[in-house]
């Protein structure tokens, strides 16, 4: 299963359709100034799906000193953003972006591996964003299985994100019915994703700044503060708003606690691999879970 969903994805690349001057392979004719915008300081959060990247960029966004950092390569994102830049190659869309979204000289931007793999396919990633001039953030969930089970959830429910000043919207609370290879297939696809951004900053020589989901929720201020103060935000800024900024996404009642204890205790030997796998090689795991008919 995972093998036809990671061909469907490297056969799908939004930004052909989205930017059709921008050609594959042409990335060393590409040119960004960052200085043309007042930016001193672009930065890049690199997030896992379902690892709480929306809450901390609501929070970056709401304390007005570091912009407002979105998934600019998000196909929904482009679609929104796109009708107003009508940007026909990516660097016009980026430096739009740069010029609507800065704020205070910084400028950031979140994305999976998913979308960055295909982005990179068309830019020079190292003379846009210099890892001298850059801060390059890593945001992850230290709770795979959690993780992959709001992956699972999302989808099938179709709703990504709730917002408290959006109640009207709230979908009903009875979770999904998942089957256990739904739940391996988006550890796997997590594992996967996390493989290859390490293999990134490996070859590129780049130390992130590493953030995850339980010490955002654990202290939203030391997360946020250590944020704004890689970005360069001043002291006085970052005391001064931190408290002030509040969680405006709205958690859904832990109704699958007791499903996910259930699959912890089938698989506890599994996932102890899992744990043992993250950020490397997996292919033994592939073959374990092959052996019990979740791989093929």
């Amino acid at each position: 299963m995972l093998k036809r969903i990671l061909a469907k994805n490297k056969a799908v690349n939004p930004l052909l359709a989205a930017f059709p001057e921008s050609r594959a392979g042409a990335n060393d004719r590409v040119t960004f100034n960052w200085d043309e915008y007042g930016i001193h300081c672009p930065y890049i959060i690199f997030i896992t799906g379902r690892c709480g990247s929306t809450l901390l960029t609501n929070l970056i966004k709401d304390t007005q000193l570091a912009g407002a950092p979105e998934e600019y390569f998000n196909e929904s994102v482009i679609t929104r953003l796109n009708k107003n830049f009508k940007a026909r190659t990516i660097t016009s869309y980026l430096r739009q972006a740069a010029e609507k979204d800065a704020v205070r000289g910084s400028f950031g931007l979140e994305v999976d591996w998913s979308r960055f793999r295909q982005l990179v396919r068309f830019i020079d990633f190292s003379a846009i964003f210099p890892t001298k001039r850059t801060r390059f953030f890593y945001m992850t969930r230290r709770d795979i299985l959690a993780q992959a089970w709001s992956f699972a959830t999302a989808k099938a429910k179709g709703v990504w994100h709730q917002f408290s000043d959006r109640m009207n919207d709230m979908i009903p609370p009875d979770p999904p019915v998942l089957m256990d290879q739904t739940i391996w297939s988006e550890i796997m696809l997590l594992l996967e994703a996390e493989m290859q951004m390490e293999r990134f900053f490996s070859r590129n020589k780049i130390k992130p700044i590493r953030i995850d989901y339980e010490g955002l929720i654990t202290s939203k201020r030391n997360t946020l503060a250590l944020v704004l103060l890689n970005i360069g935000c001043d002291i006085e800024s970052i005391a001064s708003k931190v408290d002030q900024v509040e969680d405006r996404t709205l958690k859904l009642p832990k109704s699958n606690f007791e499903s996910m204890l259930a699959f912890r205790a089938k698989y506890k030997d599994l996932l102890f691999e899992v744990e043992e796998t993250r950020g490397s090689n997996y292919t033994h795991l592939r073959k374990r879970l092959k052996q019990i008919g979740f791989e093929s």
